[in-house]
Protein backbone atom coordinates (compact mmCIF):
# COMPACT_ATOMS: atom_id res chain seq x y z
CA UNK A 1 0.00 0.00 0.00
CA UNK A 2 3.08 2.30 0.65
CA UNK A 3 4.43 1.59 -2.54
CA UNK A 4 0.79 2.68 -4.40
CA UNK A 5 0.62 5.89 -2.09
CA UNK A 6 4.16 7.37 -2.93
CA UNK A 7 3.16 6.49 -6.84
CA UNK A 8 0.18 8.80 -6.62
CA UNK A 9 2.29 11.14 -4.82
CA UNK A 10 -0.30 11.07 -1.85
CA UNK A 11 0.41 12.12 1.87
CA UNK A 12 0.90 8.83 3.44
CA UNK A 13 -0.55 8.31 7.05
CA UNK A 14 0.64 9.74 10.52
CA UNK A 15 3.46 7.11 11.65
CA UNK A 16 3.72 5.62 8.39
CA UNK A 17 6.77 4.14 7.90
CA UNK A 18 7.43 4.57 3.94
CA UNK A 19 10.91 6.63 4.48
CA UNK A 20 9.38 9.60 2.48
CA UNK A 21 9.32 11.80 5.61
CA UNK A 22 11.20 13.20 8.16
CA UNK A 23 9.38 13.03 11.70
CA UNK A 24 8.30 17.04 11.80
CA UNK A 25 6.23 16.03 8.62
CA UNK A 26 4.59 12.95 9.63
CA UNK A 27 3.74 15.45 12.85
CA UNK A 28 2.54 18.29 10.46
CA UNK A 29 -0.19 15.56 8.57
CA UNK A 30 -1.23 14.08 11.28
CA UNK A 31 -1.89 17.43 13.04
CA UNK A 32 -3.85 18.73 10.39
CA UNK A 33 -5.81 15.29 9.88
CA UNK A 34 -6.86 15.67 13.74
CA UNK A 35 -7.62 19.32 12.97
CA UNK A 36 -5.25 21.44 14.94
CA UNK A 37 -4.36 24.52 13.53
CA UNK A 38 -1.38 25.72 12.26
CA UNK A 39 0.69 29.57 13.75
CA UNK A 40 0.16 32.19 10.87
CA UNK A 41 4.26 31.77 10.54
CA UNK A 42 3.77 28.25 9.40
CA UNK A 43 1.51 29.16 7.39
CA UNK A 44 3.23 31.97 5.80
CA UNK A 45 6.18 29.79 5.39
CA UNK A 46 4.14 27.46 3.29
CA UNK A 47 2.97 30.13 1.09
CA UNK A 48 6.48 30.90 0.77
CA UNK A 49 8.11 27.40 0.00
CA UNK A 50 4.83 27.10 -2.76
CA UNK A 51 5.89 30.18 -4.42
CA UNK A 52 9.59 29.64 -4.65
CA UNK A 53 8.51 26.52 -6.29
CA UNK A 54 6.03 27.51 -8.97
CA UNK A 55 8.68 30.62 -9.79
CA UNK A 56 11.51 27.98 -10.11
CA UNK A 57 9.14 25.95 -12.79
CA UNK A 58 10.19 26.66 -16.65
CA UNK A 59 6.97 27.50 -18.46
CA UNK A 60 7.68 23.37 -20.27
CA UNK A 61 7.26 22.35 -16.81
CA UNK A 62 4.32 24.57 -16.27
CA UNK A 63 2.42 22.96 -19.47
CA UNK A 64 3.18 19.89 -18.34
CA UNK A 65 1.93 20.37 -15.36
CA UNK A 66 -1.53 21.61 -16.25
CA UNK A 67 -1.91 18.58 -19.12
CA UNK A 68 -1.16 16.09 -16.43
CA UNK A 69 -3.99 17.66 -13.83
CA UNK A 70 -6.48 17.94 -16.98
CA UNK A 71 -6.23 14.30 -17.97
CA UNK A 72 -6.13 12.89 -14.48
CA UNK A 73 -9.63 15.52 -14.26
CA UNK A 74 -11.22 13.86 -17.55
CA UNK A 75 -11.17 10.49 -16.37
CA UNK A 76 -13.36 11.06 -13.37
CA UNK A 77 -16.61 12.80 -13.37
CA UNK A 78 -15.81 16.08 -12.06
CA UNK A 79 -18.56 16.69 -9.33
CA UNK A 80 -20.00 14.40 -7.15
CA UNK A 81 -24.28 13.65 -7.82
CA UNK A 82 -26.42 16.14 -5.42
CA UNK A 83 -29.00 14.97 -3.71
CA UNK A 84 -31.71 15.84 -6.04
CA UNK A 85 -29.77 13.84 -8.84
CA UNK A 86 -29.81 10.95 -6.22
CA UNK A 87 -33.39 11.09 -5.49
CA UNK A 88 -33.53 10.95 -9.56
CA UNK A 89 -31.47 8.26 -10.16
CA UNK A 90 -33.01 6.15 -7.35
CA UNK A 91 -36.46 6.85 -8.98
CA UNK A 92 -34.78 5.57 -12.61
CA UNK A 93 -33.54 2.63 -10.43
CA UNK A 94 -37.02 1.69 -9.29
CA UNK A 95 -38.64 1.81 -12.57
CA UNK A 96 -35.78 -0.54 -13.52
CA UNK A 97 -34.53 2.30 -16.70
CA UNK A 98 -30.56 2.08 -17.30
CA UNK A 99 -28.90 4.73 -16.89
CA UNK A 100 -25.56 6.64 -16.88
CA UNK A 101 -24.09 9.32 -14.52
CA UNK A 102 -22.33 12.33 -15.35
CA UNK A 103 -21.37 10.99 -19.36
CA UNK A 104 -19.54 13.20 -21.46
CA UNK A 105 -21.73 14.54 -24.15
CA UNK A 106 -20.64 17.40 -26.66
CA UNK A 107 -17.55 18.45 -24.13
CA UNK A 108 -20.01 18.90 -21.18
CA UNK A 109 -21.06 16.64 -18.53
CA UNK A 110 -24.85 16.38 -17.95
CA UNK A 111 -26.17 14.87 -14.86
CA UNK A 112 -28.14 11.84 -16.34
CA UNK A 113 -28.13 9.77 -19.74
CA UNK A 114 -30.84 7.26 -20.23
CA UNK A 115 -30.06 5.95 -23.87
CA UNK A 116 -29.55 9.01 -25.61
CA UNK A 117 -31.97 11.11 -24.14
CA UNK A 118 -29.99 13.67 -21.69
CA UNK A 119 -31.42 14.68 -17.89
CA UNK A 120 -30.86 17.90 -16.37
CA UNK A 121 -31.74 18.37 -12.52
CA UNK A 122 -32.29 21.48 -11.32
CA UNK A 123 -32.58 22.81 -7.75
CA UNK A 124 -35.60 25.57 -7.57
CA UNK A 125 -32.60 27.82 -5.22
CA UNK A 126 -29.49 27.67 -7.03
CA UNK A 127 -30.91 27.39 -10.76
CA UNK A 128 -33.21 29.80 -9.93
CA UNK A 129 -36.79 28.10 -10.77
CA UNK A 130 -39.66 30.57 -12.34
CA UNK A 131 -42.29 29.01 -10.66
CA UNK A 132 -40.50 29.08 -6.98
CA UNK A 133 -39.08 32.09 -7.17
CA UNK A 134 -40.37 35.69 -8.76
CA UNK A 135 -37.12 37.53 -8.07
CA UNK A 136 -33.78 36.25 -8.75
CA UNK A 137 -30.35 37.70 -7.36
CA UNK A 138 -27.21 38.07 -9.45
CA UNK A 139 -26.16 34.10 -9.09
CA UNK A 140 -29.28 32.94 -10.06
CA UNK A 141 -29.24 35.37 -13.75
CA UNK A 142 -25.65 34.19 -14.09
CA UNK A 143 -26.86 30.24 -13.13
CA UNK A 144 -29.73 31.35 -16.11
CA UNK A 145 -27.31 32.24 -18.60
CA UNK A 146 -25.11 29.85 -17.62
CA UNK A 147 -28.28 26.85 -17.91
CA UNK A 148 -29.16 28.13 -21.13
CA UNK A 149 -26.00 27.88 -22.78
CA UNK A 150 -25.56 24.32 -22.01
CA UNK A 151 -28.74 23.24 -22.86
CA UNK A 152 -28.37 25.34 -26.44
CA UNK A 153 -24.94 23.00 -26.62
CA UNK A 154 -26.62 19.88 -26.17
CA UNK A 155 -29.71 20.51 -28.47
CA UNK A 156 -27.21 21.86 -31.29
CA UNK A 157 -25.51 18.35 -30.98
CA UNK A 158 -28.86 16.67 -31.24
CA UNK A 159 -29.29 15.49 -27.67
CA UNK A 160 -32.99 15.50 -26.54
CA UNK A 161 -32.74 17.27 -22.65
CA UNK A 162 -35.16 16.64 -19.95
CA UNK A 163 -34.94 19.54 -17.04
CA UNK A 164 -36.52 18.35 -14.13
CA UNK A 165 -37.21 20.77 -11.48
CA UNK A 166 -36.94 19.90 -7.95
CA UNK A 167 -40.24 21.30 -7.34
CA UNK A 168 -41.36 18.67 -9.98
CA UNK A 169 -40.19 15.56 -7.65
CA UNK A 170 -44.21 14.44 -6.22
CA UNK A 171 -44.77 14.09 -10.01
CA UNK A 172 -41.24 12.75 -10.60
CA UNK A 173 -42.48 9.08 -11.10
CA UNK A 174 -45.45 9.86 -13.90
CA UNK A 175 -42.74 12.26 -15.50
CA UNK A 176 -40.33 9.18 -16.17
CA UNK A 177 -42.97 6.45 -16.81
CA UNK A 178 -44.23 8.79 -19.47
CA UNK A 179 -40.85 9.69 -21.29
CA UNK A 180 -39.35 5.79 -20.69
CA UNK A 181 -42.54 4.19 -20.10
CA UNK A 182 -41.25 1.23 -22.74
CA UNK A 183 -38.07 0.88 -21.94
Amino acid sequence: MDVEMKSRGRACLPGCACGRHSAANRKKCGDARRGIKQSEQEKQKRRETQLKRCAARTPEQEQLRIARIKETLSHRSWHAPSKSELHVQEVLRSLSIEFVQHPRVAGLRPDIMVGDVLIEVMGCFWHGCKRCYSSFSSRQLEQHAHDEQRLGKLLAEGHPVIEIWECEFDQLNAILEGVFGGR
